[in-house]
């Protein structure tokens, strides 16, 4: 079976859409013997790494047996609404065309990285008569009520006209949890009995726990703290303004930590 997946983060993004679709899709080829590609954008490699920019629209590698498109656009500053913008579009246009150069499919699944990739799936099941999972990881367009620049009448009427689309169109609609899937019915439009919960899921094998003391808590002087720790992408639309007001309030207490560790526009 050959699955086709778009999503622009992807190996070696460390952003957790990345790092689970990478998982899925190298489990996939090892375990279950499938032909995997994905239209992903260029790494969104950290501040301090080498550049990943590439030439041409897209690019061909392969990483673990995994067929990767990397469907490039522009990479302005997104901490501006216009550069978010530019960024997204861009890099959905290049999905669009990376999309219609792929070998022919049995089953194509988008994510919502961006959240109108999906699209650019729709197009590539049409042409190639595959049909269309839709995986939803956010929900748009109430993420965009996080952003406190973003607040767009027409665009957000537009990604919730995308989503009813698409849920319409998908021969299957994945969330993450109840209370997605009901969202997903109620707010979205999509048909109950094909709307169905697939929950996020960790490495138990690569991921375990581990002493307390140990060269990263000794280095940053927690070892002997009690740490509130939020590791993963530092971004426009998690909110931890929460987090910093919460440990200043707690700013009192001498054996807490709040650490974050990660990168992102904030």
């Amino acid at each position: 079976m050959h699955i086709a997946f778009f999503n622009r983060s992807f190996y070696p993004d460390t952003a957790a859409t990345g790092q689970l679709l990478t998982d899925l899709c190298e489990d996939l080829v090892r375990l279950h013997g499938c032909r995997v590609s994905v239209v992903a954008g260029p790494p969104l490699l950290p501040s301090n790494g080498p550049s990943a920019a590439g030439r041409g629209l897209v690019g061909r590698e392969e990483y673990r047996g995994v067929e990767i498109y990397r469907a490039r656009g522009t990479r302005f500053d997104k901490t501006r609404i216009t550069g978010r913008i530019s960024n997204y579009v861009t890099y959905f246009l290049s999905a669009c065309w990376a999309g219609l150069r792929l070998d022919k499919p049995d089953i194509i699944v988008a994510l919502t990285d961006p959240p109108i990739i999906g699209l650019a799936g729709y197009l590539a099941a049409r042409r190639f008569g595959a049909p269309l999972v839709m995986s939803y990881r956010d929900l748009f367009p109430e993420v965009t009520a996080l952003l406190p620049d973003f607040h767009s009448d027409t665009i957000n009427a537009l990604l919730q006209g995308v989503n009813r689309f698409l849920v319409r169109k998908a021969t299957r609609v994945i969330a993450l949890g109840e209370t997605m899937r009901r969202r997903l019915i109620e707010n979205k439009g999509a048909a109950p009995e094909k709307t169905v919960i697939i929950p996020d899921w960790a490495d138990t094998g690569a991921i375990s726990p581990g002493p307390k003391r140990n060269r990263f808590s000794e280095a940053h002087g927690l070892a002997d703290k009690f740490v509130v720790m939020h590791s993963g992408n530092i971004g426009l639309s998690q909110s931890l303004e929460t987090v910093v007001d919460a440990a200043a309030l707690l700013r009192a207490v001498a054996d807490l930590q709040v650490v974050f560790v990660g990168e992102g526009v904030r």
